[in-house]
């Protein structure tokens, strides 16, 4: 486009001169001059390369779903030609400016009601428009911007029928929680540290969040069943985004009450880790954030598998959209092998179905504890995407 702008206003400039030289007059020449400074300063503006600078900073590297992320972006311009118009882009924002004579200007702008998923910017595409608009030129400035959005938790210590059976006499045993008083070491702060385990004369010295390690035995045992199986019969995105939101609150219940925990996925990639310490519980945390409902196997089959491979006195915690006729034979024939089953039943609709009662009423009959959520996100987006720019 800008090759056929400049062969154009070539040939209005040669037809002018040759006009010039054949018929002579004062008009003719004064079209002929004003053309030679045109192109001229089209020629100028076409080999001028200017020096661009770019620095994007946020508050945070960790956000959590629903946060509004303030975005600072300072630019610094050099040119010794004026370029009129600055358009500043990356994958979340575009913003137009006019810098007049000034090299360096900055702004701030909002990523509102942020999803949960990992958000990777390598720089910003710059472009710049000269007086006329004749010249248009693009560039990529370098500006590396990372930081991860986690899902929003959710208050699970309302959750009564779950409470009860930790409380529950008969696992008494297995719900024991030592807790010393000597510390094993400092580490950085991690999402979902409680409070009062904050190092804060180490905090106020590095200027960064520490968070002290105690010297813990732990009896309390959790295994955490996401349902990401995109094929279930009621799966929808708003109730998959509940579901992430609550794993994400069972394991920072878990970690504030010193369980030992596990998670498991029927996502594509079979997530399953064993969260033994922090750095693993942070692993967690990352998957949650970007995990989508890319799975074909059903969580009742996972279940089977998986709980082949644990200890009976695992309290398994399954979280799912999704109740029929296999899974509630599945949690039959677990119950014979004495696993304990908690279901965490997400729905949608206003009331449940008589189908869904129904399955409730089978499970709470074989001692399955169940708590129903009802599903908050009514418009929102499915999160766990990569978000690059």
């Amino acid at each position: 486009m800008m090759n056929l702008k400049m062969i154009f206003i070539l040939l209005i400039w040669a037809s002018s001169l040759s006009y010039s030289l054949l018929k002579g007059g004062y008009s003719a020449w004064f079209m002929t001059y004003s053309l030679s400074l045109l192109l001229f300063y089209f020629i100028i503006v076409k080999l001028t390369n200017p020096k661009l600078k770019a620095h994007r900073k946020i508050a945070s590297e960790k956000w959590i779903s629903g946060d509004h992320i303030s975005v600072k972006v300072n630019i610094q311009f050099h040119s010794w030609v004026p370029f009129v118009w600055i358009i500043v882009k990356d994958g979340w924002h575009r913003q137009t400016y006019f810098p007049r004579f000034q090299t360096t200007f900055q702004y701030e702008y909002l990523i509102k009601n942020s999803q949960r998923g990992k958000y990777d910017s390598e720089g910003l595409q710059i472009v710049i428009k000269d007086l006329f608009g004749f010249i248009r030129k693009k560039v990529k400035v370098k500006s590396k911007l990372q930081f991860i959005v986690y899902p929003e938790p959710i208050p699970i210590t309302e959750w009564k029928n779950i409470q009860s059976n930790w409380e529950d006499s008969d696992h008494t045993s297995s719900l024991r929680n030592y807790e010393s008083t000597q510390f094993s070491g400092i580490r950085d702060y991690n999402y979902g540290d409680p409070m009062n385990r904050i190092h804060w004369k180490m905090s106020a010295k590095s200027n960064k969040l520490k968070t002290k390690e105690s010297e813990i035995s732990v009896d309390h045992k959790m295994m955490i069943f996401l349902d990401a199986n995109q094929k279930g019969e009621n799966f929808n995105t708003s109730s998959f985004e509940t579901a992430v939101q609550i794993a994400a609150s069972l394991i920072r219940y878990g970690k504030n009450q010193r369980f030992v925990m596990g998670i498991v996925s029927n996502n594509l990639e079979q997530y399953n880790d064993s969260l033994t310490s922090s750095f693993k519980i942070q692993q967690a945390y990352e998957f949650l954030a970007t995990v989508i409902p890319d799975g074909e196997m059903p969580l009742y089959e996972t279940m089977s598998q998986q709980m082949k491979k644990i200890n009976k006195d695992m309290m398994n915690m399954c979280i799912t959209t999704d109740l029929n006729d296999e899974f509630i034979n599945t949690c039959l024939f677990l119950r014979k092998q004495m696993r304990k089953i908690n279901i965490v039943f997400i729905y949608e609709s206003k009331v449940l179905n008589i189908k869904h009662r129904k399955y409730i009423k089978s499970l709470e009959e074989m001692g399955c504890h169940i708590e129903l959520v009802k599903s908050h996100h009514h418009t929102q987006k499915q999160g766990g995407l990569k978000h690059g720019a």
